[in-house]
């Protein structure tokens, strides 16, 4: 992939990581076996799914991220081959339950991907979405992203770029700590980026800017934003960016594990101040108040903390009442 540098670490890691692709198909093949000695073969459906790959691999919403291997065996019904229909993990629960003899829900997100295993077409989705926040995770920041695939052209909004941070500072706007920082992770992705995967399919050669592809621009930008709407998705043509409650790595808590560090005046700072992702997503969502920006010049200086020890998690308020 011409995203990897090709240096001595680089290439230790993914002989590492190829190491750990022939152990896992071992360890499948052996399962495989095991069905077929147990006389089970006619009558199982195996299903088989990869995990993101390392470099650009994890929280992003690139192809190298989103597009993983989906293998299914079924004998007798599905011929030995492969396909370029669009498809999602969205589609496995409808799967299993035609499989099971049921009927999926109405409204249900994913498609039953039957016609295609079993070669009765070559299509399915017309487009498949990916999302991404990159809260909660241990080198948590705010860059919430979400992208829409047609097959060929990959569009992608980046919800806290850098430009987006520098308009709102030329506008006179107070620039929040946390945003300017995430984008700051991210100074090479703008606010838009469309790829054509046929020609580029490392996604390296941003085109979102070139003339000649501004009605596919238009038409993916207008594709995924009515189906953010149909997803009941707190983000929108204007926003807006906000907190996201977690249950671990939190933004105002640093942790030395993960070498993640924040001024001390803001430990604890976003209390109150975050969304629980269930409650400003879906049909009957809250709509969420970003609040105002945390700048760390207005904010009060805090007392020096006293001596002790202060528990992994706990926030410098928890552990001053304590």
């Amino acid at each position: 992939q011409s995203f990897i540098e090709d240096t001595p670490n680089a290439r230790l890691s993914y002989a590492r990581y190829y190491q750990s692709i022939v152990e896992k198909e071992k360890e499948f093949d052996a399962v495989l076996k095991m069905i077929d000695q147990h006389g089970l073969r006619d009558n199982t459906v195996v299903f088989y799914s990869d995990d993101h790959g390392g470099k650009r691999g994890k929280f992003t919403v690139y192809d190298s991220g989103l597009n993983v291997a989906f293998m299914v065996r079924w004998p007798g019904k599905i011929k030995p081959g492969r396909t370029d229909a669009l498809a999602s993990f969205t589609d496995f629960v409808p799967t299993a339950i035609e499989l099971a003899g049921g009927t999926a829900p109405q409204g249900i997100d994913g498609m039953s991907l039957l016609p295609v295993l079993c070669g009765k077409t070559e299509k399915h989705h017309d487009h498949v979405y990916g999302v991404h926040h990159n809260q909660g995770i241990q080198q948590r920041h705010v860059f919430p992203q979400r992208s829409v695939h047609d097959g060929r052209y990959h569009y992608i909004v980046n919800f806290n770029s850098v430009a987006k941070i520098e308009r709102d500072r030329a506008a006179g706007r107070a620039i929040d700590y946390f945003f300017e920082r995430g984008a700051s992770k991210h100074p090479g992705q703008p606010e838009e980026e469309l790829y054509d995967t046929q020609a580029d399919p490392d996604e390296t050669v941003n085109i979102a800017g070139q003339e000649q592809v501004a009605a596919v621009k238009a038409r993916l930008r207008t594709q995924l934003f009515q189906w953010l709407e149909k997803q009941g998705d707190y983000l929108g043509e204007d926003g807006p960016v906000i907190f996201l409650q977690g249950r671990q790595h939190e933004l105002d808590e640093p942790n030395k594990r993960f070498r993640y560090n924040i001024p001390e005046e803001l430990v604890g700072i976003l209390e109150g101040r975050k969304h629980d992702p269930h409650v400003v997503t879906g049909e009957n969502r809250e709509v969420p108040n970003p609040g105002n920006p945390i700048v760390l010049g207005d904010l009060p200086k805090k007392a020096v903390r006293p001596s002790g020890d202060k528990k992994p998690g706990m926030t410098l308020k928890q552990f001053l009442e304590n």
